[in-house]
């Protein structure tokens, strides 16, 4: 007997890591599509409600998504124009002004230069005519390797566009059928198991709910600081970009990168450009400090009902094993895994493995 279980337990883990190996097989060369979709059915997740209050109103789920995509894409268009237009103006400014100080000093630079190396224009030329000549075949062949390369990589970005102009329609499809495809996988479970899932399902529905009000209060906090601290430091656009900074902030890295890349850019052009830009460093390394030791573990952490070194530990893991994409759902996985490990961890305290005396396992054993 004790063979035969040991044997059918072999089978079992056998027959487990070949799934996993096949799955990793056949999912890995599309992970990129799988993470989209995961992306595109949360938010379809996050319209759900909004969709059911328009049913409830007799407005088709088909025109709700419409218009609140409709609705974004304004939104998108009209921060757009907020900020592009004067940031091309600025840069255009600088441009000028760099162009007129450099027809001032350039003969003195010139003159200085030539006095400090010994080597006129005339020489200067020369020269480097003939490093051109030496190192021109070795510099081209790199060229071509580096092409080469880039083309590999053209590619992999033409496909992140298609993922890009696809999400969308994803976000579209999978809004419009949500409660169809609950429904769908709610028929999988076992008749048995249902009212329990169910059960855990709603909790763990709560845990990700509270963990989107917690972001979007991150990411307000984070608007209002980035963007009233810029404004304070002087820096040109600097309520825009820290307001686009804040609500990006919901994904990892892109909305602290784009808003410091922005932010820095606006600060080189203006005429103290290195204080401003000391400044700008400032603003965004308090802000990240700020938001991964506080805000996210304090705020976020106690609508999922995760101590704050859960979560830090859960953003980690997250970081290690998928980058970004980790980082995005540690937190409410970790608070799902709590839900439902809380389920089994139950179940487990009342089984008789953990609620058997001393002597009935003694008894158990010799009977064996």
């Amino acid at each position: 007997m004790t063979n035969k279980t040991t044997g059918l337990g072999t089978q079992q883990l056998i027959l487990i890591a070949g799934i996993g190996v096949l799955a990793w097989w056949l999912f890995s060369p599309i992970a990129t599509l799988l993470y989209t979709l995961f992306l595109a059915m949360l938010v379809a997740y996050v319209l759900d409600p909004i969709l059911d209050w328009g049913e409830a109103k007799k407005i088709p789920r088909t025109v709700t998504i419409c218009g609140i995509l409709l609705a974004l894409a304004v939104f998108g268009l009209g921060f757009a124009f907020w900020i592009i237009p004067p940031l091309i103006e600025h840069i255009h400014e600088a441009v000028v002004q760099l162009t007129s100080l450099s027809e001032k000093k350039l003969p003195q630079w010139i003159t200085w230069l030539e006095a400090t190396t010994g080597i006129t224009v005339e020489n200067a030329g020369t020269l480097a005519k003939a490093q051109i000549s030496k190192y021109g075949p070795i510099a081209l062949q790199k060229v071509g390797q580096w092409s080469a390369i880039q083309a590999g990589t053209t590619l992999g970005a033409l496909s992140n566009v298609v993922y890009l102009i696809s999400f969308p329609l994803f976000v579209f499809y999978l809004a419009r059928d949500f409660d169809r495809i609950v429904h769908w996988l709610s028929r999988l479970i076992p008749v048995r198991h249902r009212d329990g899932v169910s059960q855990s399902a709603l909790a763990a529905d709560s845990v990700i709910g509270e963990w989107l009000r917690g972001q979007a209060q991150v990411a307000g906090i984070l608007a209002l600081f980035y963007s009233v601290t810029l404004l304070l430091a002087g820096i040109p656009l600097g309520f825009p970009i820290g307001i686009l900074a804040g609500l990006l902030s919901v994904i990892p890295y892109l909305g602290g990168a784009i808003g410091l890349g922005l932010a820095l850019l606006m600060a080189l052009l203006t005429l103290d450009g290195g204080l401003s830009a000391l400044y700008v460093l400032g603003i965004f390394g308090v802000a990240n400090v700020l938001e991964g030791y506080i805000l996210t573990p304090k705020i976020v952490g106690e609508k999922v009902g995760l101590p704050p070194l859960a979560v830090l530990v859960a953003l980690l893991i997250g970081g290690e094993w998928f980058g970004i994409f980790g980082v995005l759902i540690a937190v409410p996985v970790a608070g799902v895994i709590k839900v439902f490990g809380s389920e089994l961890l139950a179940v487990y305290r009342q089984s008789k493995a953990f609620t058997a005396e001393a002597e009935d396992v003694v008894e158990e054993v010799s009977n064996a």
